[in-house]
């Protein structure tokens, strides 16, 4: 089986390639290189994101390179020539999305038909977009924290579900720590679950979006909900989740 990871340069997108590169016979990954969160002005924005980067760090410090065969290109540039060449020449039987931009024609149109997995940090209906399992910690909805494993089509989070993976949450986490668990558990998820879609023996669940759904975009991401985040840390969010999911 040979595996192609569409993904970033992070060391979190490090992690997820090489967590999965083990089940196939073969990688390759291209890797779209973002800027560290150190280029940001200095401010509440920029804390935010070195917090990130730390916790990240800390989890997966053994995951500074990928062990597969890497193709970098600059942020954006997943529908070049160059990587549609790439892409054309490794010929992958299967395909995990991760942290990279939005897939289209014409590289969509050469990846191999319900044989791409999207991992989604964000529990799809119910948050699709951006910062997805960053809202729920705004809106109070730390249940809807986790990671929906669905193949892509040509809408935004909207394709059909193979699973949903969750991280137990800690008295101690924070939207950096059970960011990086929920990780974690989607790769578990993964591994279990590339052989099945590689062979066609699973069956996916189309999305039917909920009542009070919400399409995050990357505008909704303010300073103003940066600090809405660190009040309900600040004012016990994970503690009054964990007495509710025990009550229930």
């Amino acid at each position: 089986m040979r595996l192609l990871v569409l993904t970033s340069n992070a060391i979190r997108h490090k992690y997820v390639a090489n967590r999965l590169q083990v089940i196939a016979n073969e990688t390759m990954v291209i890797s779209e290189c973002k800027a560290p969160a150190g280029a940001l002005p200095e401010g509440i924005m920029r804390d935010h994101f070195k917090a990130r980067d730390h916790a990240e760090y800390l989890i997966f410090h053994k995951h500074q390179t990928f062990k597969s065969d890497c193709f970098p290109i600059q942020y954006g540039a997943l529908h070049d020539s160059e990587t549609l060449g790439a892409v054309t020449d490794f010929s992958p039987h299967i395909v995990v999305t991760f942290g990279c931009s939005l897939i289209k024609s014409p590289l969509l149109s050469i990846l191999p038909q319900d044989k791409v997995v999207n991992i989604h940090l964000g529990v799809a209906p119910h948050y699709r977009g951006s910062g997805t399992n960053f809202f729920p910690w705004v809106y109070n909805d730390l249940g809807n924290v986790g990671a929906t494993l669905m193949l892509l089509d040509q809408g935004i989070d909207t394709g059909p579900i193979l699973d949903v993976a969750r991280a137990a949450i800690a008295p101690a986490d924070n939207v950096h720590t059970l960011g990086c668990k929920t990780i974690m558990a989607a790769c578990d998820k993964m591994a279990e679950l590339l052989p099945k879609v590689y062979r066609g023996t699973i069956k996916p669940t189309p999305q039917v979006a909920p009542p009070g759904a919400r399409l995050m975009k990357r505008a909704d991401f303010t300073e103003d909900a940066l600090r809405a985040y660190l009040d309900n840390l600040k004012n016990g969010i994970v503690e009054k989740h964990l007495n509710n999911t025990e009550r229930k």
